[in-house]
């Protein structure tokens, strides 16, 4: 089974979070696209720093990397201005998930 079918085969719900195709630098708010990036992603270059400038642009001020690593942490720091980075490495899931719930 390809990433698309293994995709396809999920459940999905439009998001209640903006999604961004990190390798657009887009907005996305149709699952079946959202799905079709999410298959992608593995196969193609994602622009996370364009993407984070996005984010940055539309209020975003926390950023997660998960699951484990710091890289996505490294590259988004520095266009997160007067934000935060957080890894799930660095980060056990109840400090991650009060610090989501008080950026909401």
């Amino acid at each position: 089974m390809g990433m698309r079918e293994a995709v396809g085969a999920l459940a999905l719900h439009r998001p209640v979070m903006t999604y961004l195709r990190a390798g657009m630098a887009q907005m996305r708010l149709n699952t079946t696209r959202i799905a079709e990036d999410l298959a992608d992603n593995v196969v193609k270059p994602a622009y996370c720093h364009d993407t984070m400038r996005l984010a940055w642009e539309r209020g975003a001020r926390l950023a997660s990397s998960m699951p484990r690593g710091t890289v996505l942490t490294s590259l988004t720091a520095p266009v997160l201005t007067g934000g935060q980075t957080i890894s799930c490495e660095n980060t056990n899931l109840d400090t991650m998930q009060v610090l989501m719930a008080c950026r909401r």
